[in-house]
C-alpha cells in the first residue's frame, strides 16, 4: 500500500492524489426524526476513500453529531442543522465541500496526524470508537502500530507497536482495554494500564500466520469477540479467559467473510 503525503497544517484539506477523493453519504438523523430510509441526507467528498466511518456512542442522544472516519488521518466531522449558527471561519470553509439538499451541514471538527515528524503518513486501516469514554479513539494502521487519541484535546494519550506486521482492526472491549488483529495473524489484547505487554489470545493455525483482517468485541458480554481470516469463509468465536482455542468456527458462509457485528441482543 502507498505511503501518503500529509497536508500542510495551513491547510486541512489534503490535495488529491491517487487514489481520488471518496464521497462520503448517508442519512442524517436521531431515532424518530422521520428520516427516510434510504434517503440521502447529506454527503461530502473525504480526501482518499474512507477505510471506516463511525458516529460516536450516543445511545441517550445527548452529545453533538459526531462522525469519525479513517484513511489517510482520523479525521472527526460534526454534522449540525442550518440553524444552530454560522460557526467560525474554518466552520465555513470546511462545511463548503458539503452537499446537501436538507437543513443538515458537516463541518471538519479535527484532522489527527499521529506522525508529525513527518511530511509521510502510513495509512490507517480501521478505529473504533470507545463506548464507556467517547473522548477516547483507538487507530490501527499498517505501520503496525495502534493509537489511542484524545479526541478533545486533539493529542495523542498512547501509541504503541502492536504486531509484527501490519495492524488491520482494532476493538475496545472497556474503558482501557482493546484488542487488535493483524497480518502476523495473531489477536492481541492490550491494558492501558500496562503498556510494555500483551497478551495473544489467538493465533491462526490453519495455514499458520494467515493475516486475520476484522475483530469484534462482543458489548453484552465482553468475554467473547469474533475474528475473520483473510480470503476465509468461516468466522472465529474466542473466549478470552481461554486462550488459543476458539469456542466454536462458523461455517455457513459459501465466500469470504468481509464483516461481522455482535448486535445487541446477542448473536452474531
Amino acid at each position: 500500500m502507498a505511503t501518503l503525503r500529509a497536508p500542510s497544517s495551513q491547510n486541512p484539506t489534503m490535495r488529491p492524489l491517487q487514489p481520488q477523493p471518496a464521497d462520503v453519504a448517508g442519512a442524517v438523523g436521531r431515532p424518530g426524526d422521520g428520516v427516510d430510509a434510504g434517503l440521502v441526507a447529506l454527503s461530502f467528498e473525504h480526501p482518499y476513500p474512507p477505510t471506516k466511518t463511525m458516529f460516536i456512542p450516543d445511545r441517550d442522544c445527548l452529545r453533538p453529531d459526531l462522525l469519525a472516519t479513517s484513511a489517510d488521518f482520523l479525521r472527526i466531522w460534526r454534522i449540525s442543522s442550518n440553524d444552530e449558527g454560522d460557526g467560525d471561519d474554518n466552520s465555513k470553509k470546511n462545511n463548503s465541500s458539503s452537499k446537501s439538499s436538507s437543513s443538515s451541514r458537516v463541518e471538519l471538527r479535527s484532522l489527527l496526524n499521529g506522525n508529525r515528524n513527518s511530511e509521510f503518513c502510513d495509512p490507517l486501516t480501521s478505529f473504533d470508537w470507545n463506548e464507556a469514554k467517547p473522548r477516547r479513539v483507538g487507530t490501527s494502521s499498517i505501520d503496525t502500530t495502534c493509537t489511542i487519541w484524545d479526541i478533545e484535546c486533539e493529542a495523542v494519550d498512547t501509541q504503541l507497536i502492536a504486531h509484527d506486521k501490519e495492524v488491520y482492526d482494532i476493538a475496545w472491549g472497556g474503558v482501557g482495554v482493546f484488542a487488535s488483529v493483524s497480518a502476523d495473524g495473531s489477536v492481541r489484547i492490550f491494558d492501558l494500564r500496562d503498556k510494555e505487554h500483551s497478551t495473544i489470545i489467538y493465533e491462526s493455525a490453519d495455514p499458520p500466520n494467515t493475516p486475520l483482517v476484522r475483530l469484534g468485541w462482543n458489548k453484552q458480554d465482553p468475554r467473547y469477540m469474533a475474528t475473520i481470516i483473510m480470503d476465509s469463509a468461516k468466522v472465529v468465536v474466542l473466549d478470552i479467559r481461554f486462550p488459543t482455542l476458539p469456542v466454536v468456527e462458523l461455517h455457513r458462509h459459501q465466500a469470504s467473510v468481509t464483516r461481522r457485528k455482535w448486535p445487541r441482543g446477542g448473536g452474531i
